[in-house]
């Protein structure tokens, strides 16, 4: 009977690491559309932005400033 020993498992040489292939992502279906689609949502903020404008009105007014006192008492 043949008998070959095999080796210790400390004598066997370490397997290098081989990272798996990155899966690639999927590709852009209706990339154009995307475009297109952003660019109208870009041109719908702008023409808000004009319309709004910046905010105040012609005879707007800030709220009139009230002065607070404020008082403790020592004790």
């Amino acid at each position: 009977m043949s008998y070959s020993p095999r080796p210790a498992l400390s004598a066997q040489q370490p397997r290098p690491f081989v990272s798996p292939p990155a899966a690639r992502p999927p590709v852009a279906q209706h990339s154009g559309l995307k475009i297109a689609v952003g660019a109208g949502c870009a041109l719908v903020v702008f023409a808000l932005a004009v319309t709004v404008g910046d905010g105040t009105k012609e005879g707007a007014k800030p709220a009139p400033a009230v002065p607070v006192t404020v008082t403790t008492k020592a004790g």
